[in-house]
C-alpha cells in the first residue's frame, strides 16, 4: 500500500466482530510497524522489517512499546476526542500474550501486502504476473494504489458508521482544545517533512505530506492526552 495508515485497514474484521476479545491496537500498530522509520525521518527511508531480525528486534518491541503507552496514558483521551468507544481490554498476564500475537499478526499483514505491492516484493520479484503493464503501469502498481485508496475509503466509512451508532450518546472530548492541538501539530509536521527534505516534485510533496499527517496525529495525540492529564491534577488540587 503507498500510504501507511491504510495498512490499519486489517484490524477492522476483528473491531467488528471480535467484541473485546482482541487488542485492536496491537494488529493496527504492528501493521504499520515497519513503516515505523519513516514517520520518523519524514520521509521514505530504509527499514529493519526487511530481515527476520528486523521483524522481531524492530517492529515487534517497538510496537509493544508503543501499545503499553497507548493503552495507559493515550487511549481515552484520543477516543474521546474522536467520539469512539473504549473497548475496555485491559493489560495482564495472557493478555500480554495475545497482544504479542495480534502484533506480529498486523506486521506479518504489512510485510505480505508489500509483497505483492512493490518492486522490492518477494511476489513481485519472483513472478513475472505482477510485472505485467496495464495501461502503462505494472500490476504491483495498480495493488499498491488501489489497496491503499480502498483501505482509506473503507477506513473512513467505518468512521461514518461508528458516529452514526453513536449520534445519541454524549460527547466528552474536548472538542476545540484538540482541534487546536491537532491542526498546529500536523500543520507542522507537514512543513518540516516537505522543508527538511526539500521536496520540489509534486510526488514529493504528495508522499512526505502524507507522512506528515500520522507523524502530525501522533504527536497530537501525546499533547492532547499531556493536557488533559494536567488539565485534572490542577482540577484535583483545586
Amino acid at each position: 500500500m503507498p500510504y501507511t495508515l491504510s495498512h490499519t485497514v486489517v484490524a477492522l474484521p476483528f473491531l467488528l466482530s471480535a467484541k473485546r476479545k482482541v487488542p485492536i491496537a496491537g494488529i493496527a500498530v504492528g501493521s504499520m510497524s515497519p513503516d515505523a522509520l519513516y514517520l520518523v525521518a519524514l520521509t521514505p527511508t530504509g527499514s529493519p522489517a526487511n530481515t527476520l531480525p528486523g521483524i522481531y528486534l524492530f517492529c515487534f518491541i517497538c510496537s509493544l512499546l508503543v501499545c503499553l503507552i497507548w493503552y495507559i496514558f493515550i487511549e481515552k483521551p484520543t477516543l474521546e476526542f474522536l467520539n469512539l468507544p473504549q473497548r475496555r481490554w485491559r493489560l495482564g498476564g495472557n493478555s500480554l500474550v495475545l497482544l504479542s500475537l495480534a502484533v506480529l499478526f498486523g506486521t506479518s499483514c504489512h510485510l505480505l501486502w508489500d509483497a505483492s505491492s512493490h518492486i522490492y516484493g518477494a511476489f513481485v520479484i519472483n513472478s513475472e504476473w505482477w510485472q505485467q503493464e496495464f495501461f502503462s503501469l505494472p500490476l504491483y502498481k495498480w495493488n499498491q494504489y488501489s489497496s491503499g485508496i480502498l483501505g482509506l475509503i473503507a477506513l473512513f466509512l467505518w468512521y461514518l458508521y461508528s458516529q452514526v451508532k453513536r449520534r445519541h450518546k454524549p460527547y466528552r472530548g474536548k472538542l476545540a482544545i484538540g482541534l487546536l492541538i491537532y491542526s498546529i501539530c500536523i500543520a507542522l509536521f507537514i512543513f518540516l517533512a516537505n522543508f527538511i527534505h526539500a521536496s520540489q516534485q509534486i510526488s514529493d510533496y504528495a508522499v512526505r505530506s502524507s507522512i506528515g499527517l500520522i507523524s502530525g496525529s501522533v504527536a497530537a495525540m501525546c499533547i492532547y492526552a499531556s493536557v488533559l492529564y494536567l488539565q485534572n491534577r490542577v482540577r484535583n488540587k483545586l
